[in-house]
């Protein structure tokens, strides 16, 4: 119950003055910041690990094609090369 006091104020009932009711504000307009920065700071880092992984994939695919693409090129290659040394070239 202490953390709920210190957050939103005393624990005073709501018929208290304006003037306590007052007070707590910048309290709770810090913490409200201090909330909000961090909410932005975590999705500042959920959005660098999104990035980061959708490099990765992209890095990945491009690989996997010219992978794909070397050794089909390989295969003619020695393909013709086999055809040549028949054929006595």
């Amino acid at each position: 119950m202490s953390g709920f006091t210190s957050i939103f104020g005393s624990s005073s009932s709501a018929n208290a003055g304006a003037s306590a009711a007052a007070t707590p504000a910048p309290a709770v307009n810090l913490n409200s910041a201090q909330i909000k920065k961090q909410i932005q700071d975590q999705i500042s880092q959920e959005l660098a690990v999104a990035n980061a992984t959708e490099l990765v994939n992209c890095t990945k695919q491009c690989m996997e094609k010219y992978m794909h693409a070397w050794n089909t090129v390989s295969r003619s290659y020695i393909t013709r090369i086999q055809q040549a040394s028949a054929e006595g070239l």
